[in-house]
C-alpha cells in the first residue's frame, strides 16, 4: 500500500526534528559512514562515504525514500493502516524509524500490536496508544530525556485524530439503523430506538455521501449505526468567536452557529494544517454560513464539509474540487420544506450552488469570490 505524500513529509519532518540531519558524512559509534537523518546506505543502494556531502533537501527527499521503502512490510501489517489520518499514520512511521520497522512483530511490543488491532475494530481502543508509546524511553535500561520527550510529541499527534466521546442528542423520537433504510423495513435486532431529548455517546463518525445520513459508531462497541441527522444534533461545550480555532474539538463554535465538527463532519483526520490557505477559507465559509444562518432564522444542518485528499476523492469529488480546498458545503432546513429552503438561498447566494432534490441537500460553493448577498 503507497504511503500518502503528506503522510511521509509530516513523517520526515518528525524524523529530522528527532534525529537531527548532518549534511556532511561522519562515522556511527560502529564506525559507519553516516549521513542526513542517520542512513548509511543512498535510495539507489549505494553505501555512504566518508567526505559525502548533502544538501538539507536532498536529505530529507533521502529521508522520505528510506521510509517508503522501509515501512513497506509495517504498514502492510497494521490493520486498516488507510482509515488512518496522516498523523496517526506519521506517529507510527517515527517510532518505527527509533525502534525498527519491524518492531510489532516483536514480542517486546505486544500491548502496541494489541491496541492497533483492537483499534481497528472499535475506534475507542486506540485512545490507549499515546500512553503504551511513553513506556519505551530507555536506551540500555536507563532513562532517556530525549526520548521521553519523542514519545510525548509523538503521543500528542496520535491523539489529534481522537474525537471522542461526542455526545448525541435526539431532537425527536428515532432510530438508529444497521442499514440507510426507513425504519419500517428493519426487523427490531437491526434498529435502536430513542426518545427525544436522549443523549448517546459515539467515538466516530462517517459521512455519507449525498445522503443525510451518518454512519456512527458508539461508545464502548465496534458496530456501526446508520444516524437520520435532521433528527440529532451534537452537545456543543465549547463556544468562542475568535479566529484561533481548535480544529481538533468537534464542539468548537466558528461564531454562533457552526462547530468544528460540522465542517470536518466530526472527521478530525480533516483538521487542515494551521496558517493554510483551507483553514482561512474554512474560517471564511463559517462566516458566511452564521451570516445564511441569521437571516434564515432557523435551524441549518450540514452534511458535507471540507474533504482534503485522499477524503475528497473517496466521496466521489475530483481532484482540487471546492471541497478539497474549503469552499463548498453541503446544507439542509431542519423543520422546513428543503424545496422552500433552496428557493430561498438560490436567490441571495452570489456563487455556484447545487440542489441534490432527492436527498433534500443544497450545496453552496465560494469560489470565484461566492458570498451571502442578503442582508448581512
Amino acid at each position: 500500500m503507497a504511503i500518502h505524500p503528506k503522510t511521509l513529509e509530516l513523517a520526515a519532518s518528525l524524523i529530522e526534528q528527532f534525529e537531527g540531519s548532518e549534511a556532511s558524512s561522519y562515522l556511527d559509534p560502529v564506525g559507519v559512514p553516516t549521513i542526513c537523518t542517520g542512513m548509511t546506505r543512498y535510495s539507489n543502494g549505494e553505501p555512504v562515504r566518508m567526505g559525502d556531502i548533502c544538501k538539507p533537501a536532498i536529505c530529507h527527499q533521502y529521508t522520505i525514500e528510506t521510509l517508503q521503502r522501509e515501512s513497506e512490510g509495517l504498514v502492510s501489517r497494521v490493520p486498516k493502516w488507510g482509515e488512518l489520518g496522516h498523523k496517526r499514520q506519521a506517529s507510527l512511521l517515527s517510532f518505527a524509524w527509533n525502534m525498527g520497522f519491524d518492531f510489532d512483530e516483536s514480542s517486546h511490543f505486544t500491548d502496541i500490536r494489541q491496541i492497533l488491532e483492537a483499534g481497528s475494530k472499535n475506534p475507542e481502543i486506540y485512545q490507549e496508544l499515546s500512553r503504551e508509546l511513553l513506556k519505551y524511553t530507555t536506551i540500555n535500561g536507563n532513562s532517556s530525556q530525549a526520548l521521553e520527550n519523542r514519545r510525548k510529541i509523538e503521543g500528542e499527534l496520535w491523539d489529534k485524530e481522537s474525537i471522542g466521546p461526542l455526545p448525541m442528542q435526539c431532537r425527536k423520537h428515532t432510530y438508529l439503523k444497521k442499514a440507510v433504510l426507513d425504519p419500517i423495513w428493519l426487523s427490531d435486532e437491526a434498529r435502536l430506538v430513542f426518545d427525544e431529548d436522549e443523549v448517546v455517546n459515539v467515538w466516530k463518525v462517517q459521512e455519507i455521501p449525498n445522503d443525510l445520513h451518518n454512519w456512527v459508531w458508539i461508545s464502548g462497541s465496534d458496530k456501526k449505526w446508520a444516524a437520520y441527522m435532521p433528527d440529532w444534533e451534537f452537545i456543543r461545550t465549547t463556544i468562542s468567536d475568535n479566529q484561533s480555532v481548535d480544529w481538533h474539538d468537534m464542539s468548537y463554535c466558528l461564531g454562533k452557529y457552526l462547530t468544528v465538527g460540522e465542517l470536518l463532519q466530526y472527521d478530525p483526520r480533516k483538521a487542515p494544517e494551521r496558517g493554510s490557505r483551507e483553514e482561512e477559507s474554512l474560517i471564511t465559509l463559517a462566516r458566511e454560513f452564521n451570516i445564511i444562518r441569521e437571516a434564515w432564522n432557523g435551524y441549518i444542518g450540514v452534511a458535507g464539509g471540507f474533504r482534503p485528499e485522499p477524503y475528497n476523492r473517496e466521496m466521489g469529488e475530483p481532484s482540487g474540487s471546492a471541497y478539497e480546498q474549503g469552499k463548498a458545503l453541503d446544507l439542509y432546513p431542519v423543520d422546513y420544506e428543503h424545496e422552500h429552503f433552496f428557493q430561498w438561498l438560490k436567490s441571495r447566494w452570489k456563487g455556484g450552488y447545487k440542489y441534490n432534490s432527492d436527498a433534500g441537500i443544497i450545496s453552496i460553493v465560494m469560489l470565484n469570490n461566492g458570498c451571502f448577498s442578503g442582508i448581512r
